[in-house]
């Protein structure tokens, strides 16, 4: 299946070889609807704590009183 490339990746493809090899490796690109990129998310990151467009599952209210704003 081809997958239409976004804005970072032909920025990353432009870029990548002016970096050192071990940053290319440190590179990697996550998709919403992959599910190899949700394993690799929640083995690095703590799902609750990200936003919703970075993986957060679930929804969150931000509340004036409690920020005391």
């Amino acid at each position: 299946m081809h997958v239409k490339e976004t804005q970072s990746q032909h920025t990353c493809k432009v870029v990548k070889p002016f970096a050192d090899p071990n940053t290319q490796n440190k590179v990697k690109f996550a998709y919403v609807k992959d599910g190899e990129s949700q394993k690799s998310m929640e083995s690095l990151f703590d799902l609750e704590k990200l936003e919703s467009a970075f993986g957060r599952r679930t929804a969150c209210m931000f509340d004036n009183e409690e920020a005391n704003f």
